[in-house]
């Protein structure tokens, strides 16, 4: 099966790239910390893709630990993204708002990219 990631990323980008102009406009100084965001969505996708990949070629030998694939990613990528959140906001002193609301802002590209489709894997 091959993932069309085109679309997901167009939308991050879409939805990344005017949280970080928002706040390129109303608060320069928070740009930093906006781009931070956008980086961390761009890096969660990317850590997706990559396991989906995985487990496309597991499923094909074994669709239970194509499962247990997804769920470890899942666990993985969440811790993963709040060590980043901390160092961002803590090791590097960057703002939380923009950072998190960037991120957030990326996630409803998810939505959009799901728009028109019947199931998750299609």
């Amino acid at each position: 099966m091959r993932l069309n990631l085109k679309p997901l990323l167009v939308w991050k980008m879409i939805f990344g790239g005017l949280a970080l102009a928002a706040f390129g406009v109303f608060s320069p100084m928070s740009v930093p910390a906006s781009g931070y965001g956008l980086m961390l969505g761009l890096l969660n996708v990317g850590f997706l893709v990559m396991t989906m990949r995985i487990a496309d070629a597991r499923a094909i030998i074994d669709p239970r630990q194509s499962m247990w694939i997804l769920y470890v990613s899942a666990a993985i990528r969440f811790i993963a993204l709040a060590v980043c959140f901390v160092v961002g906001i803590q090791g590097l002193g960057l703002d939380p708002m923009p950072l998190v609301l960037t991120f957030i802002a990326m996630q409803f590209a998810q939505v959009m990219a799901l728009r028109g489709k019947k199931r998750l894997t299609d």
